[in-house]
């Protein structure tokens, strides 16, 4: 059977966001929520007919919600989750998707949309791929 990865990004269910200090999204208290773009991503996976994992990277409370992927048909979630990892730039977070996905072993397909990493999401995707092509240490 063939995997197809997908990953996915838990946004503020709100279009009031407030800032810190150091312009980092303050995520207490406030509800997430997986965007429609990347709904669309999980099932045109699944309509593939392939062994789909989702992986994303987020606060421990994304949990809960990506749980619920497993009721939509998806086959395994992995969530990165780690305060070292909280705030990371795009050249933190691409590193830290190229690992994990070095670490979920092969894949066969992507569904590449990857515009929820960052106020770069060009530049994350460019740089995730640039890694794994390369097999450059994260």
């Amino acid at each position: 059977m063939k995997r197809i990865l997908v990953c996915v990004k838990l946004v503020p269910e709100t279009q009031e966001v407030e800032l810190d200090g150091q312009f980092h999204l303050k995520r207490d208290g406030t509800k997430l929520k997986l965007n429609i773009a990347d709904t669309s991503a999980v099932e045109a996976a699944l309509q593939m007919g392939a062994e789909v994992t989702v992986l994303s990277m987020g606060p421990e409370k994304s949990a809960q919600l990506l749980q619920e992927l497993y009721a939509l048909g998806v086959d395994r979630v992995v969530l990165l989750c780690d305060r070292t990892l909280a705030g990371s730039d795009s050249l933190a977070t691409a590193r830290a998707l190229a690992a994990a996905i070095r670490y979920l072993g092969e894949f066969d397909g992507w569904v590449r949309y990857f515009p929820y990493y960052s106020n770069h999401p060009l530049e994350i995707a460019k740089r995730l791929f640039r890694f794994l092509k390369q097999g450059a240490a994260p």
